[in-house]
Parts: structure tokens; C-alpha cells; sequence
């Protein structure tokens, strides 16, 4: 009789309440853009309706992922959370005394999932999903396979990355600048501040992260794509360090700028990086 009843709540919690398992729809597309097949990409339709119910910590199963176009693969991710509980999210900008304001905004609303193909062990996946951002990263069988958005027409794709004519990509070197501020670094790796969060057993190193507004103006002057953009790039370096090092990043501020009046006046960005030093240490 106990034997009947308590096999009866165990259906009941998983019938009604949450389920243990959650499953993403991502398929191919049926209409294929140009510029996806010029680097034999694969065009994806991403299911986002279960994305907002789906809660942190918990799993998220994808069948049938079209990693390539005669290659499907099964996805276990788990969604997780790249900013600490008390973390604030603002628009900077200059008042009439020339001091900076900060007026705080929503959290970025993008769905960040990280996991590995079921059955490959090794693999890693790391899948950023929002509303004006979709970027990724795969990697199979010592290939590295990026999941992308065009924001100007509306598609995303997977491709492979070392099978993309470099000519086709047009590839810009970047060059960052700061090399010379190795000392500033290593003058503050003692300064470190760790935070365990929900979910997760591993220590964080707390991030505030400064912007200009030639960062915004890369997403056409909007703020949400922009944010979107920073939450993922920080859950893809969460994600590499907590596999090599298990320490995860979490951002506890982040400030953003809705207009060319920041208050920042270099060019490179060795030199910017200086008055953001110089901002913060006042």
C-alpha cells in the first residue's frame, strides 16, 4: 500500500510539477541564404516559446541538431546564469555638472545554455539565445563548429569553422593594444572576490565590466542587442574557465552608453583602457 502510494506522488510531482527535463526545438531551415551556402553552412529555425520557462540549473534537451548538412547530433545543455544576484545593469551618461549618472535597466534578456553531444564525451557546447543575438560555440572530434546571427537579414547559421574559405569570411586582424597593461593586471590578482551561486560549486570571480558607445554603436545604437552581446561573451569565457580551471565569471555591473556623449575621448584601446583605470580608481 505504501509501495502504491509513494510511486503514485512520484508520477504526480512529474506530471505537474516541473519536469525534469526540457527540450528545445532547433531544425533546418528549408530555405537556405546565399551567403550561408557559400560556406556550406547549415541555416537553423530556433524554437524560442519554451525558452522563458525554462529555469536555471535545469536541463534542456536538443534531438537531432543539424551540426552539419549530413550530420545531426543530440544536444544535453543546461541553462545557467551569468550574473550575480545583486547585479545591476545601467545606461551612463553625462549631467549638466559634467558628473556621470547611471540609470539602471532590466537584466539583458538572453537564454545562455552549456552542455556537451550526448554520447561524445569531450564534446563541449555553448549556446547564447536572444532576441537580437544568437552565437555560439560547438566543438566535435577536434573541429570547431560557430553558431551565428545576421542581424541585417534575419538568419543564423552553424558552420564549420576551419572548412570556411578565409576570402569569403573576410577576416580583419584585431589588434587589442594592451599589452603594456600586464603589470596593472597582475598588480590586482590579489584582489579577488568569490561568490558561490545557485546551482553551481564552483567559486566566481565577481566582473564589473565598463563600455563606450562605439561598443553600443556596433548593434545600430541598441542598448538590449548590446547587452545581449556582453551577458554572451561572458558566458563563453564562464564557460572555458569553469571546464579548465573551475572558476566561473559573473558580472556584477555592467554599464552601457546610449549616446556618443561618454566621457571617454581616446582612440585605441590601450588608451581607453587607461581612462577606464583612471575612472574607476577615483
Amino acid at each position: 500500500m505504501f509501495r502504491i502510494i509513494l510511486i503514485y506522488l512520484c508520477i504526480a510531482s512529474s506530471a505537474f510539477g516541473e519536469p525534469a527535463e526540457y527540450e528545445l526545438s532547433i531544425t533546418k531551415s528549408l530555405q537556405v541564404p546565399p551567403d550561408v551556402a557559400q560556406f556550406n553552412g547549415v541555416p537553423l529555425t530556433i524554437d524560442k516559446d519554451v525558452m522563458p520557462h525554462i529555469p536555471f540549473g535545469k536541463h534542456i534537451r536538443v534531438i537531432n541538431f543539424p551540426l552539419l548538412q549530413n550530420r545531426n547530433v543530440d544536444l544535453d545543455l543546461q541553462r545557467f546564469n551569468v550574473f550575480t544576484s545583486d547585479a545591476q545593469v545601467v545606461i551612463g551618461s553625462i549631467d549638466k555638472k559634467n558628473q556621470i549618472t547611471d540609470r539602471p535597466i532590466e537584466l539583458p534578456d538572453v537564454v545562455l545554455l552549456r552542455g556537451s553531444i550526448i554520447d561524445e564525451p569531450g564534446s563541449k557546447v555553448f549556446i547564447a539565445i536572444g532576441e537580437y543575438t544568437t552565437n555560439g560555440i560547438i566543438e566535435s572530434g577536434g573541429s570547431t563548429f560557430v553558431i551565428a546571427k545576421n542581424p541585417a537579414e534575419g538568419w543564423t547559421a552553424v558552420y564549420e569553422l576551419d572548412a570556411v574559405d578565409p576570402e569569403l569570411m573576410n577576416w580583419v586582424d584585431v589588434q587589442c593594444g594592451v599589452e603594456h597593461y600586464e603589470g596593472l593586471v597582475n598588480q590586482y590578482t590579489d584582489e579577488k572576490v568569490s561568490e558561490r551561486s545557485l546551482g553551481e560549486s564552483c567559486a566566481a570571480i565577481r566582473m564589473a565590466i565598463e563600455t563606450d558607445w562605439e561598443f553600443t554603436n556596433l548593434f545600430g545604437g541598441n542598448i538590449e542587442a548590446s547587452s545581449e552581446y556582453a551577458a554572451t561573451l561572458i558566458g563563453a569565457m564562464s564557460t572555458i574557465y569553469e571546464s579548465d580551471v573551475n572558476m566561473a565569471i559573473k558580472i556584477s555591473y555592467l554599464r552601457l552608453w546610449a549616446s556618443a556623449f561618454d566621457p571617454w575621448t581616446t582612440g585605441s584601446s590601450g588608451e581607453r583602457l587607461g581612462e577606464f583605470q583612471s575612472h574607476w580608481q577615483t
